[in-house]
């Protein structure tokens, strides 16, 4: 009963990223996307696996194949047997479910970094940004901005500051 209670534990630690790559497959499907949507939703708990079920229904509906572990579960049952040819369409899938993950990790990040630089200077969350106010720099702000960036990559680090108005350097 040891290993019950790690497998439970494994469980709950995958629960949001099982849920996450399905969703990631999904957008990435391109016209596929409604038949992966579909695919997953309806096929998710076929498995044993509260969480294998989850990428691997949204594959199967993305690609529009069945994925079968013969004697328990048929995903996309409908769908023919994959072929030799659907295991680059898997990888190129999977690289563009990766690279929208990234772009929204990336995103997200930024949105947090922002977020903290309001709140150092005192603006509200929902609080207009003013264009004029924020520059780009490559010397952690040091410099003034792009226009007084010459000595930038000297170990400093590149991003966007806000300013204390225009051309009178960065906070």
């Amino acid at each position: 009963w040891l290993g019950k209670a790690g497998a439970r534990a494994d469980d709950l630690a995958n629960w949001l990223p099982a849920r996450l790559a399905a969703l990631l497959l999904v957008a990435a499907a391109g016209k596929q996307a409604g038949r992966a949507w579909r695919t997953w939703r309806r096929d998710r708990g076929l498995t044993a696996s509260p969480n294998a079920g989850q990428p691997m229904s949204a594959m199967a509906g993305a690609l529009g194949v069945a994925l079968e572990k013969v004697g328990h579960y048929t995903l996309g049952a409908e769908f023919d047997k994959p072929t030799v040819a659907h295991v680059d369409q898997a990888a190129a899938l999977m690289r563009r479910a990766v690279w929208l993950g990234v772009l929204l990790a990336g995103g997200a990040a930024a949105n947090q970094r922002l977020q903290r630089v309001n709140r150092k200077e005192g603006m509200k969350d929902d609080e207009p940004y003013n264009q004029e106010s924020w520059t780009y720099s490559l010397d952690g702000g040091r410099s003034g901005g792009v226009d007084g960036a010459a000595g930038g990559l000297y170990g400093g680090r590149a991003g966007l500051y806000r300013s204390r108005g225009r051309g009178q350097g960065n906070s």
